[in-house]
Order: C-alpha cells, then sequence, then structure tokens
C-alpha cells in the first residue's frame, strides 16, 4: 500500500489562520445583533414594546462617528452616541407614556 501524501506544514497553519479569521468575524458581526436582542428583552421585561431599537442604534452609531469625526476623540464620539441614544429613548418614552400613543405607532415612527 501506499502512504498517503504528506502536506506541506504551512497548509495546516493556514486553516488555522482562515478559521481564526472566520471566527473572529462571526463574533463581531453578531455582537450588534446581540445588544440589540438583550435591549429588546430588557424592554419587554419591562413591560414596553419596543419596536425602535435598531432605529436608537442606528442614531447612536451615526452622531457617535459624527461627534467622534469632529471632535478626533473617541471618548466624545462614545459620550455623544449614548446621548442620541438616550434622548431617542426618552422621545420614545414621552411619546408612549405622556400622549398614549400605541408603542408599535411610535416606534415605528422613531425607526424612520
Amino acid at each position: 500500500m501506499r502512504e498517503p501524501p504528506c502536506h506541506a506544514a504551512g497548509e495546516a497553519n493556514m486553516d488555522f489562520v482562515i478559521l481564526a479569521g472566520l471566527l473572529q468575524l462571526t463574533v463581531a458581526t453578531a455582537t450588534p445583533i446581540a445588544l440589540g436582542a438583550y435591549a429588546g428583552l430588557f424592554s419587554e421585561r419591562a413591560g414596553v414594546v419596543n419596536i425602535a431599537i435598531e432605529g436608537m442604534m442606528l442614531m447612536a452609531a451615526m452622531v457617535g462617528a459624527f461627534v467622534s469625526g469632529y471632535t478626533g476623540s473617541l471618548f466624545w464620539g462614545v459620550i455623544g452616541g449614548l446621548l442620541s441614544g438616550g434622548l431617542m429613548a426618552a422621545l420614545h418614552a414621552v411619546v408612549s407614556i405622556r400622549f398614549k400613543t400605541d408603542q408599535i405607532i411610535s416606534g415605528t415612527v422613531i425607526n424612520f
């Protein structure tokens, strides 16, 4: 019988590099989705139907990137993103609670 051909030493390392890159990309891509799902779970447990989570996250990311680019500071970009997300949540709360609007309608409006 013939022995199977030997693989080059670099092939096994290349497979590991591809697998590690794929794992890193998976974690980096899934993190915002997992955080949005956690926020949805938190708001549902509080009794609020919040379908505006995606819009709040996108607004916070946009404002954070703008502030960070304008000031040149990552710290102020994070602060700007946090404040804009909080203001969007406060707007949703005021419209839903104070003005007794349907939470689905106000969440859809905030998303757009």
